[in-house]
């Protein structure tokens, strides 16, 4: 029986983008250790980082540029880009959330996780100068491309971390509705984040034609599916922390009156401890299959929107990926996380 993985190497579209992310990740460990040095010395370059467990969402976003026909030298600098986004993200989520998932390999002693994340900005963001400046010397972007690559990764940025910006300045706990988690909290957390390297080609070069508009709004849906799964996984620590969260929300608003009451507490209360939030975990358990099918749904919406616009994406080929990112996600969020999220 074929895995998961022979599965979509066998599609050109994607055996492609592999093939070009194993490049890129290798050039961006490069690029990061000629600019740190011996400031910050990184570890030797490891195999492990590419596995396509830890690519997928790198990997998937390349195939999804396919509508905008792309040279190969545009495919290699915009995946370059897409890259250094990544770890852009994945840096200022750990800030944000309090955690630590690596993208650059630090040889640093000690535990510490901020400063880590702070190079990890940092590096990222000269990567990303470097980048432009090569391709302004080539002749391959003007100087007015340059400077709105400089405006489009700031606002790939900016609404993530708005949204967290307003949970964390809540005096007291409010849980949104589900709609609520969709329209506003999953789109702007996630669905924004999986469109990010499409929006950022077509804004550079011709602009969104109908079909790559199609293919951002369904790479959009997967994001918030991703979020549905991350949330499953994150409940009792998000109750801790007092984050959002699409598990709570379908307690806090459905019709079962035991769960209801189990997540009124965090909100009579204004929050819970970690134990507490464990225990609420096992009080929910309608709610947990709410979200999944939720989570199901904005997977099928994907699908359907993306196989209708990208060449060979089949129901197989589309079952194979999102049985990785699934297990990717519920298994081990350092493998590969918010997608672009991703640490994948």
């Amino acid at each position: 029986m074929e895995s998961e993985k022979d599965i979509l190497m066998k599609w050109p579209l994607w055996r492609e983008a592999y093939t070009l992310q194993m490049q890129v990740v290798r050039s961006f460990h490069t690029a990061a250790e000629s600019i740190l040095k011996d400031a910050c010395p990184l570890r030797p370059f490891s195999e492990d980082l590419l596995k396509m467990e830890r690519n997928l969402f790198s990997i998937f976003f390349q195939v999804c540029t396919e509508p905008l026909a792309l040279t190969p030298g545009q495919k290699l600098f915009y995946a370059r880009v897409s890259q250094c986004l990544r770890a852009l993200v994945t840096g200022c989520d750990n800030l944000l959330d309090d955690e630590f998932k690596e993208v650059i390999p630090f040889a640093l002693t000690g535990s510490g996780s901020r400063f880590r994340s702070v190079m990890t900005i940092m590096t990222a963001d000269r990567i990303i100068s470097n980048l432009a400046a090569a391709e302004l010397a080539a002749g391959n972007l003007s100087l007015a491309q340059v400077e709105k690559l400089s405006r489009i990764v700031m606002t790939v940025l900016t609404p993530s971390g708005l949204e967290e910006h307003e949970e964390e300045s809540l005096d007291k706990v409010i849980i949104p509705t589900p709609e609520q988690i969709v329209k506003k909290v999953h789109h702007l957390k996630t669905g924004l984040l999986f469109r990010a390297t499409l929006d950022l080609v077509a804004g550079l070069e011709t602009g969104h034609n109908e079909i790559s508009a199609k293919v951002a709004e369904g790479l959009r849906r997967l994001g918030i599916a991703c979020q549905m799964l991350d949330d499953l996984k994150d409940v009792s620590d998000d109750l801790a922390t007092k984050h959002f969260n699409a598990v709570v929300s379908f307690a806090r608003y459905g019709v079962d009156a035991e769960e209801k009451a189990a997540v009124r507490l965090i909100e009579d209360c204004r929050g819970v401890d970690a134990a507490a939030a464990d225990a609420i975990v096992e009080k929910i358990p309608k709610a947990h299959k709410a979200c999944r099918e939720q989570a199901e749904h904005f997977f099928m919406e994907a699908y359907e929107i993306l196989s209708s616009s990208l060449p060979g994406f089949d129901f197989a080929k589309a079952q194979a990926f999102f049985k990785l990112v699934t297990n990717s996600i519920m298994k081990n969020r350092n493998l590969d996380s918010k997608p672009h999220p991703e640490s994948d």
